[in-house]
């Protein structure tokens, strides 16, 4: 009698193996013939509503009840087949799905980052792969129409309460965020910009260095930089360089312990040109500054390294010793674990293309990719900013022939070798809006 129900239960475990694995490849055959649209208005549809059993079906339409019933292992291999920006959406449809979807970790499988611009309490994000800009809304942060975007890593983003000075760590892809204690920097108030606060809190929006004589993002240098770095172990530090304090300090936010340390002194300078570029735990920024003994008229660009682990600042030798008394424009680009230097020489139009050595302390031209650049641009004199990010670089440039559309930016996909004009928007034309590239992430905590 034993053996009988042993053999009877093996039989029934069969047949429901058998039965499950028909579902999964009829649901994975139905999944394959929806397009991208298709398929997320799909699964809300049948998920949303009861099935309607007197509902005229195709032969190969699946019962919507079936949604409801499908082990998480089938769930989680449609849901990857979603857009990510889908993919999102799909964590409302119920508590399961969302369970599934956060609990997996699932991530886009685009790696190009997108392009973000932030502005006003909103952020517009550029997809290369569909060539559109979406729209979001950051009006699940408390006044975040105050929001000044300070830096970003790892698909999170660093805001600055313009009003407050209060330091906001948000992730838009789960909707979270939270305000981080404040730093204990002893500001005192910059006599020639009138920049400083008398708070325990620190002044981080860029100063427009002669902003009225130039279009230009060239302008934008600040006394007080943020850098972040991103471990991709959902752990992250906030570094803030000042030199409003009375004397240059460093102070690090570890996610970790939640809390601030002193960090090593930098070295002083006048300007810091943008927020840091991070690559493998260390944070590399453009300044500016008097170069020992010399007149008040003379200007000197550095890069500058700072390596998070070593806690210590050291100075990048420039690609050529007489490079950086020429430089008209500078910018720096993370690619794939590697920093880039693009800048261009006073009375030239040429691009100058380098790469950092693993060494950090010698730069190599990257002949190729410079002889692509200088072919499209030639004759571009100004140029705003530039960002690398999986197979793409893009290129802000400043429209001198067109008043109504003063910005425009130029993608480079380094696969193809060829190059894309964005669609533009608005905010391309305003001194307020920030840049950056931004890869979505649902597990990384704020």
């Amino acid at each position: 009698m034993l053996i009988a129900h042993i053999v009877l239960w093996k039989e029934r475990m069969r047949r429901y193996r058998k039965s499950v694995a028909k579902r999964s490849r009829m649901l994975k055959t139905r999944v394959r013939q929806l397009g991208d649209n298709m398929l997320t208005k799909f699964l809300i549809e049948n998920t949303a509503r009861p099935a309607v059993k007197d509902e005229i079906r195709s032969p190969n339409d699946m019962d919507s009840a079936v949604w409801g019933f499908l082990p998480d292992d089938i769930l989680e291999s449609v849901l990857t087949m979603l857009p990510f920006d889908d993919l999102i959406s799909m964590r409302y449809v119920c508590k399961q799905w969302n369970s599934v979807i956060l609990s997996r970790g699932m991530y886009p499988t685009d790696p190009n980052p997108k392009l973000l611009c932030n502005m006003s309490g909103s952020f517009t994000t550029y997809n290369q792969s569909k060539a559109n800009w979406t729209q979001r809304s950051l009006d699940f942060v408390e006044n975040h129409t105050d929001l000044y975007l300070a830096t970003s890593d790892g698909g999170l983003l660093c805001f600055q309460n313009r009003e407050t000075g209060a330091l906001i760590m948000c992730n838009p892809a789960s909707k979270s965020w939270r305000l981080l204690p404040p730093p204990l920097f002893e500001i005192s108030m910059d006599v020639e910009t009138g920049e400083g606060r008398s708070l325990d809190m620190i002044g981080i929006g860029h100063v427009r260095f002669h902003a009225t004589r130039s279009r230009s993002w060239n302008a934008r240098m600040t006394k007080c930089v943020v850098g972040m770095s991103c471990d991709g172990k959902e752990n992250y530090r906030i570094v803030v360089s000042s030199m409003l304090t009375k004397r240059p300090q460093t102070q690090v936010y570890d996610f970790a312990t939640d809390s601030w340390y002193i960090g090593a002194d930098p070295p002083t300078v006048t300007w810091f040109r943008r927020s840091p570029v991070s690559s493998n735990n260390c944070l590399f920024c453009v300044v500016r500054g008097l170069r020992d003994g010399a007149n008040d008229d003379v200007w000197d660009w550095s890069v500058i390294k700072y390596d998070l682990e070593l806690d210590a600042w050291c100075d990048i030798p420039m690609p050529r010793h007489r490079i950086r008394d020429n430089i008209f424009a500078i910018e720096l680009a993370e690619h794939q674990g590697h920093v880039r230097m693009f800048l261009r020489l006073v009375h030239s139009l040429i691009f100058h293309c380098w790469e950092l050595n693993g060494d950090s302390a010698s730069w190599f031209v990257l002949a190729e990719l410079q002889h692509e650049v200088n072919d499209k641009l030639a004759g571009t004199r100004y140029w705003d900013l530039c960002l690398a990010g999986g197979n793409l670089i893009y290129l802000m440039l400043v429209n001198v022939w067109d008043e109504e559309i003063l910005r425009f930016v130029q993608c480079y996909d380094l696969t193809t070798k060829s190059w894309s004009r964005l669609p533009h928007i608005d905010p391309l034309n305003s001194y307020d809006c920030q840049m950056c590239l931004f890869q979505p992430s649902l597990t990384v905590a704020v």
